[in-house]
């Protein structure tokens, strides 16, 4: 649920965007995103974002002694450990094609709707239906991760998103094959961060998570950075999106394979009982 907000902006960005554009134009379209969303977050992290840190540092200045500081003993893998660990390396391969393709396909989505014959109001229409649709992967993955193996839910949803990407290959697809296509993205677009922060939770543990999780997240933010690049040059290469839905098919398949291959979780309890606690 609390990751639930980014997927809102998708749903709300394709339309405000088209607006915005046919107002200021492109450029200017930018600048008010920009100036919008980045005065919308400062203000709402100024007044509610607290954490263990500040209410430590408002003790101090009060005079108060502060709590007790020592650092729980969280089972999980050392950052040695989890650099041989198989299954992080599963997750954080899955997770960097995962990224590139959607994301690529995020950022280039109007176009390619386009081409199939969609006109642009209605692209955008779709853009933000899918963006919705993304609040629902997000509510419905996280009741999903509670019931059953992370690895299979991670994997079947990635699964979905290569149907998609081959439900949008066709040189005329009809109506209903373009809104279940982009359903479908929608879906795993708000599933794919909460799989990769679940997955890296039950196989990591949490001794080291905010530093095993970080290196999660750099190639979430390496992919994201990749995928849009990656598909325009194969569309200026190619003149069409063809090649790049192709190829993301395949590779969404490899990576849905990747994460349905993942072994059991560690039993941290045991581990726990049989490792001495470290200082």
């Amino acid at each position: 649920m609390t990751l639930a907000g980014a997927t809102a902006a998708h749903a709300i960005m394709p339309p405000l965007s088209v607006l915005l554009i046919g107002w200021f134009g492109w450029r200017m379209a930018f600048v008010w995103l920009g100036l919008g969303w980045g005065i919308l977050s400062l203000v709402v992290c100024y007044l509610y974002f607290f954490d263990a840190h500040d209410r430590h540092r408002a003790s101090a200045a009060r005079g108060e002694q502060d709590g007790a500081t020592d650092r729980p003993d969280f089972p999980g893998l050392g950052l040695a450990e989890a650099w041989r660990s198989p299954a992080l390396w599963q997750i954080g391969i899955s997770i960097l094609i995962i990224m590139a393709l959607t994301i690529g396909f995020l950022v280039h989505q109007i176009e390619i709707l386009v081409e199939t014959g969609v006109s642009r109001e209605m692209a955008a229409g779709l853009a933000g239906m899918a963006g919705a649709m993304g609040i629902v992967g997000k509510l419905v993955t996280g009741a999903l991760l509670d019931r059953y193996r992370g690895n299979l839910v991670g994997g079947l949803t990635m699964g979905s998103a290569a149907v998609a990407f081959a439900l949008l290959m066709n040189d005329s697809p009809t109506s209903a094959l373009i809104v279940a296509a982009m359903l479908v993205n929608g879906y795993t677009a708000g599933a794919k961060l909460h799989i990769a922060s679940y997955l890296t939770v039950r196989y990591a543990g949490m001794r080291n998570f905010g530093k095993i999780y970080g290196m999660i997240s750099s190639l979430v933010a390496i992919g994201s950075g990749v995928g849009p690049i990656l598909a325009g040059g194969i569309y200026d290469m190619s003149g069409g999106y063809g090649p790049f839905l192709m190829g993301g098919a395949v590779a969404l398949a490899f990576s849905s394979l990747l994460l349905l291959l993942l072994p059991r979780y560690p039993d941290w309890t045991a581990r726990q009982r049989n490792v001495p606690a470290m200082a």
